[in-house]
């Protein structure tokens, strides 16, 4: 399919019926004036169809996709990784925020197995009736977010290689904490997280690598 098929796919039919000024072949100034402009971008774009679909797209529009949908694993650059969770970004962000969240993205999309542990939090989120009277609803019934620690695998001989854990840059930290935080639980807080039994970052910040992570 030409850019210019594809242009007049999408148009209502009035476009064309409505259009003045037809020539021998039945097209009218605006069409001609589209075809045109058609036929300069497709010698730019060689398949609008590939384009169109995130799995088979031509390497040079893998990232911009991603950058496009927001996908936060474009900070590592890796075309299979991001073009599998391109093709899945719309079921990750209607997941986002549950615990459901972390094993799709961290063992289907990533192939890192976790342990996530939850530390219990004593308290409640209100004033035990200091500031609230007896009867509002909420008093006592909502508590405070949990912490937790995040404890990730990562074996290179099992999954492309687009990071090394022997050898983790600030780009790798900072696309995992990206990750982390976009898919992070509602109700929990990160602690601890540890890469491979290491501990590399404390309550959401990397001593050795940043300040902290404003996502």
């Amino acid at each position: 399919m030409t850019l210019t098929e594809y242009i007049f796919k999408g148009l209502p039919k009035r476009y064309t019926l409505e259009d003045t000024y037809p020539d021998a072949n039945g097209d009218g100034i605006f069409k001609r004036i589209m075809t045109i402009l058609g036929n300069q971008l497709d010698g730019l774009v060689s398949d609008i169809d590939n384009i169109l679909t995130k799995l088979f797209t031509e390497d040079r529009y893998v990232k911009l996709h991603a950058e496009s949908i927001g996908n936060v694993l474009s900070m590592w650059g890796n075309l299979l990784l991001l073009r599998k969770s391109n093709q899945n970004w719309d079921y990750i962000n209607s997941i986002k925020g549950t615990r459901y969240g972390y094993d799709y993205m961290f063992l289907y999309i990533l192939g890192m197995p976790y342990v996530l542990t939850i530390i219990p939090n004593g308290g409640s989120l209100f004033d035990s009736n200091v500031l609230f009277d007896s009867t509002a609803i909420f008093d006592n019934n909502c508590s405070l977010s949990r912490d937790y620690t995040l404890a990730l695998t990562i074996d290179t001989t099992l999954y492309p290689q687009f990071i090394d854990p022997l050898n983790i840059t600030k780009q790798d930290m900072d696309a995992l904490m990206a990750i982390i935080f976009y898919m992070e639980p509602m109700d929990l807080n990160l602690l601890t997280l540890s890469i491979n039994t290491v501990t590399i970052s404390t309550g959401g910040y990397s001593s050795g690598f940043s300040s902290g992570y404003n996502i």
